[in-house]
Formats: C-alpha cells, sequence, structure tokens
C-alpha cells in the first residue's frame, strides 16, 4: 500500500486563472500548462467562487477588476477560507495604491499588464515555492511536538509513531484541500 501523501506528490499543481479576458486567459493557461501544471479558468467572481467550492488550489491568478466585482474580494475569502493558497493579482489598473490595496488584502504578489510572461512563470514558480517551505515548515513542526512528548526506545513504539506520524500527514493534507 503506498504512503498517502504519494497519490498527492504525482499530481501536478492546480491553479485557479480568473480574468475576464478570453485572450489573457488562454494564455495564461497554455503559459501554465507548459509548466506543467493543471489549470481552470474563470471569467467572473461567481464562476471563481464555483470552481474553489469543487477543486483545491495551489495557486490563484486574478485580475484586479471583474465584471461582478473586484478580484480583491476574492484575493480576501481565498485568504480567510483557503490559507494555503497565495493569489498573485493582475491588472490593468497598475498603480501603487492597487499595489498596496492588493498586498493588505492578502496577495502575494502583484503583476501590472502589460506583463511579460517570463515574470508571470517567476511569479508562480516563487509562490508554488513559498506554499511548499510552509507545508514542509508545518509537517516537520509537527513530527517534532509529536516526537518530543513521547519518550521511546523500542521498534514497536517506532512502528506506531510512524503509522501516527503518517496518518497526521494525511489529515493535513486532507485539510490544506479544503
Amino acid at each position: 500500500m503506498s504512503e498517502p501523501g504519494a497519490a498527492r506528490q504525482a499530481r501536478s499543481p492546480r491553479v485557479l486563472v480568473v480574468d475576464d479576458e478570453a485572450d489573457l486567459r488562454e494564455l495564461l493557461e497554455l503559459t501554465l500548462v507548459g509548466m506543467g501544471l493543471d489549470v481552470d479558468c474563470a471569467g467572473d467572481l461567481a464562476e471563481a467562487r464555483r470552481l474553489l467550492a469543487r477543486h483545491s488550489y495551489s495557486l490563484c491568478l486574478s485580475d484586479m477588476r471583474l465584471p461582478d466585482g473586484e478580484g480583491l474580494e476574492l484575493v480576501s475569502a481565498i485568504g480567510r477560507d483557503f490559507p494555503n493558497t497565495p493569489v498573485a493579482v493582475i491588472t490593468a489598473y497598475g498603480s501603487a495604491e492597487n499595489a498596496v490595496a492588493a498586498l493588505k488584502a492578502g496577495a502575494f504578489d502583484y503583476l501590472a499588464k502589460p506583463f511579460d510572461i517570463d515574470e508571470v512563470a517567476l511569479v508562480i514558480e516563487r509562490a508554488l515555492e513559498a506554499r511548499r517551505l510552509r507545508a514542509d515548515n508545518r509537517r516537520l513542526a509537527a513530527e517534532r511536538t509529536l516526537g518530543r512528548r513521547l519518550i521511546h526506545d523500542s521498534r514497536a513504539m517506532n512502528r506506531l509513531l510512524d503509522a501516527v506520524g503518517t496518518a497526521v500527514l494525511a489529515l493535513v493534507a486532507l485539510l490544506q484541500r479544503r
């Protein structure tokens, strides 16, 4: 039987792209798929919310202004409901004020249109790496805490702790998808 995290590691990170411009959504989707990522696209906040309710995302790229509201609403909602999902805001209305507003709302990064696609790829790589490091940090902290509370020196106890550790990691992975 394989380790619970093995199937999860085999999957590509999933990214949600939210932008009302179909051409830009397609460009971002092609770029992300070329990076080996799974991609879902939404043209407005309502569609993005439906996708967030059905899937777990490693990253979200969202336009700041959408037909049915502000992308900052989505940034705040993801930060509240899916704190392990970084959001990068993209906008044609690039200004220092908008960048500060996006970052205050919880955005991981901010990109002004038109942007260089290599810049987008770099932001995506940094966001996914930061997410992975946070998950590793949580896992190591849980392992350290579990190991400090129990003093043992037997093979049976080592097997038990390994089983508990695997169960904890599976639970953490399940909670992260929420």
